[in-house]
């Protein structure tokens, strides 16, 4: 995903993301990100001594599923470019 992003802002004569987890953790705070709150896994008595999920980030499931076109379009924020990549 970030390999397609950083084609797309090339695209547009923009940098590449470079050190990316500001703009990861950044765009998690702007819904880019879906939050897995419950493991099936857990719920069948599957892994009894693993790490739990819970609401935000959590070892389990780490910040939650990426939604790419939302991840896309906060990475391609020109504003971006200056401070957070």
């Amino acid at each position: 995903m970030l390999a397609l992003i950083n084609s797309m802002r090339l695209a547009k004569g923009m940098p590449t993301l470079g050190w990316v987890n500001p703009l990861l953790y950044s765009a998690y705070e702007h819904g880019a990100f879906v939050d897995i709150k419950e493991c099936q896994a857990m719920a069948h008595g599957c892994c009894l001594y693993s790490f739990a999920t819970t609401t935000a980030w959590d070892p389990m499931t780490g910040m939650g599923v990426p939604n790419f076109q939302v991840l896309a379009a906060y990475a391609m924020n020109p504003t971006l470019s200056s401070h957070q990549t």
